[in-house]
């Protein structure tokens, strides 16, 4: 399978680190895809594609098995399903990686429908708080895979982005030499 973790990554943090490591130990893995988001998505805070690009480099070890893509750079920003259909031209078996707190907004997603029933999805499950027969109920009407994995790990970018307290909990020391090198998220 060829996992695809998709994210602002802005800045990517210890968390997304450790998701990283937790789907590269998947039997299943066979290769991991991280899809940083272009510079056209419309976010708040967005650091340009090419300093997350560079600051997603500095988390991951070489492997080459993970792979960054810049597919959502390349083209004009049209949702995850299109992103996903591109890789899959190079990629057979693709599944798509979300945190759980994601599912709440999940119905707002470009052609959602479309993608929940074309693409596996992993759901880390962040917290206990989250029922799946609940999140299951709530998708009933529409053809989807949810595979969960328990995550546990209470980091957020937004944060480490806004609480300077928080940044050498939240973030690697290379990701803040070079968030500081480059002046990245003053207010």
């Amino acid at each position: 399978m060829n996992y695809v973790y998709g994210g602002s990554f802005n800045p990517p943090t210890k968390a997304h680190q450790k998701i990283i490591k937790k789907i590269m130990e998947l039997e299943s893995c066979e290769n991991l895809i991280i899809l940083p988001v272009g510079d056209d998505y419309q976010k708040p805070y967005l650091a340009s594609f090419s300093h997350r690009y560079e600051m997603l480099k500095l988390l991951i070890s070489y492997d080459k098995h993970i792979i960054i893509s810049d597919i959502e750079q390349k083209n004009p920003y049209q949702g995850t399903l299109k992103s996903l259909d591109i890789l899959k031209k190079t990629y057979k078996k693709l599944s798509f990686v979300i945190g759980s707190d994601q599912l709440d907004k999940l119905h707002t997603w470009i052609d959602y429908q479309t993608l929940l029933a074309s693409y596996p999805f992993v759901i880390l499950q962040r917290d206990q708080i989250l029922n799946k027969d609940i999140i299951e109920k709530q998708f009933e009407m529409v053809k989807h895979e949810f595979i969960w994995i328990p995550f546990e790990q209470d980091m957020s970018s937004t944060k480490a982005r806004t609480d300077k307290s928080l940044r050498l909990a939240y973030l690697s020391q290379e990701i803040i030499n070079y968030i500081d090198k480059y002046d990245l998220y003053k207010e």
